[in-house]
C-alpha cells in the first residue's frame, strides 16, 4: 500500500493518464503477497472451509465415541472405585487414575497414528500436497499439541466427573445405573457425521466422476503427444512420417496448442472497422488430419487444404460465428466471410473462415474456458499427436523410439493425453479421497460405539429379556425390541445429516461451471446404506442374547 503513490507516478511518467480516461479505460496497478496468491483463492478457501469442517466431525468424533466407550465400562466399574473410596482414596487420586488411562490411551493413539502416517506415507502426501516434513513443520506440531491437549481434558474430564459421582454404597449393592441417555445421544451426533459424510461424498465421487468421463468434444483415450520445440521443421515432418509407418499407430498429426493446455487471447474485427469485437481463445496452428485425429466434427465447410491457399484461411468454432451473429449480425452461411484477428493479421490483412467446427473443451470441464476458438493452418505446429489403434505402453515405446532416432539429440518424451486430462482433477480426487477416508473413519468408529452401545445395553436388560422369553417372546422379537430403541436416534440423526450435506454439497458445487446432476436418489441411497449399517450391527450383537438360554440370565441375577 505505501508503493500505491509511487506506482501511480510511475504511470504519469510514462503514459498519457488522461488520454487513456477520456477512452474509459482507468488503468491501475496493486501488489498482492504471494502467499496470499493461493490462500486468498475462491476455491483454496471453499475447500479449507469443509476440509476443516471434516477435521472437526473426524476428531469429534473420536472423542464423544471413546467417552462413550469409557462410560459404557462405568456399571462393571463401579465397584472398582467404591473399593477404592473406601480404602481412603480421595476423589484427587481417583482423578489422578483416570486421568493418567487417559493420557496412556492417547499417547499410544498418537505412536499408532505415527506409524500409519508412516505406512503410507505416498498418500499421506499426495493428499497433502507436501511432504512429511512440512506436515511436522512447528507451526503443525504447535496445532497438533493444542488439539491433543483440548481433546485430551474433554475424554478425561467428562468419565472422571462421572466416577466421582458413584456412591461408595455401590461396593455392597448390584449397582444398575444405566446412562442410556448420555450414550444415546453420543450416538445420535456420531450417526449425523456418518451420515453427512456419506452423503457429502456421493455428491463428490458423482461430480468427479461427471468432470473425468464427460464429453469435451474430442477424442483423447487412445491420444498421445510430443512436444518438440527448437526441433527443426524439416526433422519434426521426418518424424511425423516415421510414426505414420508404425503398424499399430491410426493417425498422426502436430499442433501449437492442446485443448487442455491454457489460451492465449486475440481480438476479433471486421475489415474496415476498427472496432475490436470479441476476444478468442487462440488455438493458432495445425497440421494436416488434426480434426480427424481429434475426431471433432465440422459443421459447415471444410477442413485446411495442404497448398498455399491455406495461408490466408480460419477455421472458426460455432459460438465464433453465434457470437458473430449477435455483435454484428451475420446471416446465412459463415463459409467465405472475412475477419481481422489480432497477433495473425500483419498489416490489416484479413482471413477467410473455410470452415466451422463443433465447440470442444479448453481446460477441464469443470472450469472450462468458453470462448470462442479459432485454427490456423501449419505456420508452427511444435506438438506432435499420434493416435493409436490401441493405447498400451508397449505402443508408446515403439512411437518413443522412433522420435529418439529421429531426434537423437533431444529428450523426448511421448505421454498419453488421458494422464494430463486425469491430473486436471487432481483437486477434486484428493478432496474426494480425504473425504472417503473421513467417512469411513467415521463409520467405523460410529459402528464400534453401536456396538459397545448394544452389548452393554443386552447385559443390562438381561433379566427383561430372559422374562420376555420364559413368557414366549421369539427371537426375532427381541431384536426387533434392541433395534427399535436404535432406529428411534438413527433415523432422525440420518435425516439432519443428508440435510447438512445436501446443503454443504450444493454449496461445493457452485466453483464448477459445469455440474453433475445432484437427484434424491443419491442421498436415499446413501441415508439407507448407513442406516442397514447401524441395524445390521445392533442385530449381530444382540443376536447371542436373543437366542441365549433365559435361565442363564436369570441365575446370574
Amino acid at each position: 500500500e505505501s508503493l500505491t503513490t509511487a506506482i501511480r507516478e510511475m504511470q504519469g511518467r510514462h503514459c498519457d493518464l488522461e488520454e487513456l480516461q477520456k477512452s474509459g479505460v482507468d488503468l491501475t496497478y496493486s501488489l498482492v503477497p504471494l502467499m496470499d496468491m493461493h490462500s486468498n483463492d475462491k476455491e483454496v478457501k471453499s475447500m479449507n472451509s469443509l476440509l476443516i469442517f471434516l477435521a472437526f466431525v473426524l476428531i469429534f468424533t473420536a472423542a464423544m465415541n471413546y467417552v462413550l466407550i469409557v462410560i459404557s465400562t462405568l456399571i462393571n466399574r463401579t465397584k472398582e472405585v467404591a473399593v477404592h473410596k473406601c480404602y481412603g482414596a480421595s476423589d484427587k487420586n481417583l482423578f489422578g487414575m483416570i486421568m493418567s488411562e487417559t493420557c496412556l490411551h492417547m499417547l499410544i493413539s498418537l505412536l499408532l497414528a505415527a506409524f500409519l502416517i508412516i505406512l503410507f506415507r505416498t498418500k499421506t502426501e499426495e493428499l497433502l500436497g507436501a511432504t512429511l516434513g512440512a506436515l511436522f513443520s512447528a507451526q503443525t506440531v504447535m496445532i497438533l499439541v493444542a488439539v491433543c491437549i483440548v481433546i485430551f481434558f474433554i475424554t478425561g474430564l467428562i468419565p472422571t466427573y462421572m466416577f466421582l459421582r458413584i456412591p461408595v454404597a455401590a461396593a455392597f449393592r448390584n449397582f444398575k445405573e444405566s446412562r442410556r441417555y448420555w450414550k444415546l445421544c453420543l450416538l445420535f451426533i456420531q450417526f449425523l457425521a456418518t451420515a453427512y459424510l456419506v452423503a457429502l461424498l456421493s455428491v463428490i465421487n458423482k461430480q468427479y466422476d461427471y468432470m473425468v468421463n464427460v464429453d469435451p468434444g474430442y477424442a483423447y483415450e487412445k491420444l498421445a503427444y510430443c512436444p518438440t520445440q527448437g526441433v527443426e521443421e524439416s526433422v519434426r515432418n521426418t518424424a511425423i512420417e516415421e510414426l505414420r509407418k508404425i503398424p499399430e499407430v491410426d493417425k498422426v498429426s502436430a499442433c501449437y496448442d492442446l485443448p487442455i493446455w491454457g489460451m492465449s487471447g486475440n481480438n476479433v474485427s471486421l475489415p474496415g472497422d476498427d472496432r475490436e469485437l470479441f476476444n478468442i481463445a487462440d488455438m493458432y496452428w495445425v497440421k494436416d488430419d488434426f480434426f480427424s485425429l481429434m475426431e471433432i466434427p465440422i459443421i459447415e465447410g471444410e477442413v485446411f487444404r495442404s497448398d498455399e491457399s491455406a495461408s490466408n484461411k480460419v477455421m472458426v468454432s460455432r459460438s465464433f460465428v453465434k457470437k458473430m451473429e449477435q455483435l454484428v449480425g451475420w446471416t446465412g452461411s459463415a463459409i467465405g466471410k472475412n475477419v481481422i484477428i489480432t497477433e495473425h493479421s500483419n498489416n490489416g490483412e484479413p482471413f477467410t473462415i473455410c470452415g466451422v467446427y463443433e465447440d470442444i473443451c479448453l481446460g477441464s470441464t469443470g472450469n472450462p474456458d468458453v470462448r470462442p476458438t479459432a485454427l490456423f493452418y501449419d505456420k508452427y505446429a511444435p506438438t506432435i499427436l499420434i493416435k493409436f489403434h490401441e493405447m498400451s505402453p508397449e505402443n508408446m515405446k515403439k512411437a518413443q523410439k522412433v522420435l529418439e532416432e529421429v531426434i537423437p539429440d533431444r529428450n523426448i518424451t511421448v505421454t498419453a493425453y488421458y494422464m494430463d486430462m486425469i491430473d486436471l482433477y487432481k483437486d477434486s480426487r484428493t478432496f474426494r479421497d480425504s473425504v472417503m477416508i473421513g467417512g469411513i473413519v467415521t463409520l467405523i468408529i460410529a459402528l464400534i460405539g453401536l456396538l459397545g452401545y448394544t452389548s452393554d445395553e443386552t447385559n443390562r436388560r438381561g433379566r427383561e429379556i430372559a422374562i420376555r422369553k420364559v413368557n414366549g417372546a421369539t427371537a426375532w422379537s427381541i431384536l426387533k425390541m434392541i433395534s427399535k430403541d436404535i432406529s428411534y436416534i438413527a433415523i432422525p440423526a440420518i435425516v439432519i445429516g443428508m440435510t447438512v450435506a445436501y446443503y454443504s454439497g450444493t454449496g461445493w458445487l457452485e466453483k464448477f461451471s459445469e455440474k453433475a446432476p445432484i437427484g434424491f436418489f443419491i442421498f436415499l441411497a446413501g441415508a439407507m446404506i448407513v442406516y442397514v449399517l447401524i441395524v445390521a450391527c445392533v442385530l449381530y450383537r444382540a443376536w447371542a442374547v436373543s437366542n441365549s438360554n433365559p435361565v442363564d440370565s436369570l441365575k446370574s441375577e
